[in-house]
């Protein structure tokens, strides 16, 4: 873990001796013991491993920065994650980069009594000297991101992503005149 004192200026806060985290994504516990905040930043998952199974693509990795901070008998990890994911338009196929930026805030309990059936505040185990953000981060990612992206009309009738005209294809005359094969049945019920 690298940590560098800032001697409390800057966006840690106003604690004194705050320090600042330049890589990885976890909190040491020890130094927030002592009253420090810790501003985290770092890059999400780098390997694609990490994303396995998620089915996102991303253009560039996932990056975050917040503050961590103790609260009560809990840590609290107040930030914002952005990434920029790609995408195949939904209108013409082409590839479609998308930028996104998020507010989270991770809740984690230091109890090793707290009930861990509340999906928004995660256990940190017992003797743990960090807590792991990435796992949390990936989720939310995961949760906020779209699966995929069909973008609007603009006001000339053209997509404001891809430059594809908007619009449903228009029915020919043979279209309306051929009734529905599903609805033959219900046809020979006709009474009138």
């Amino acid at each position: 873990m690298r940590r560098r004192d800032d001697g409390g200026s800057g966006p840690a806060g106003q604690a004194a001796g705050a320090g600042r985290r330049r890589s990885g994504l976890s909190v040491g516990l020890a130094g927030l013991r002592q009253g420090r905040k810790l501003v985290v930043e770092g890059v999400v998952g780098s390997e694609p491993e990490f994303w396995e199974g998620a089915e996102l693509r991303f253009s560039e990795p996932v990056r975050f920065s917040g503050v961590a901070e103790l609260a009560g008998d809990g840590l609290v990890v107040r930030g914002s994650w952005s990434a920029c994911l790609a995408y195949d338009c939904g209108r013409c196929l082409k590839p479609l980069q998308v930028p996104m930026t998020r507010t989270v805030v991770l809740v984690y309990s230091l109890n090793e009594e707290w009930e861990r059936d509340d999906p928004d505040v995660r256990a940190i185990d017992a003797g743990a000297s960090e807590a792991d953000l990435e796992k949390a981060i990936r989720e939310d990612v995961i949760l906020e991101a779209p699966r995929y992206v069909l973008p609007e009309a603009g006001g000339d009738g053209r997509c404001t992503r891809c430059g594809e005209p908007v619009g449903r294809p228009e029915k020919t005359p043979s279209d309306e005149k051929r009734p529905d094969p599903r609805w033959a049945a219900l046809e020979a019920l006709k009474t009138d």
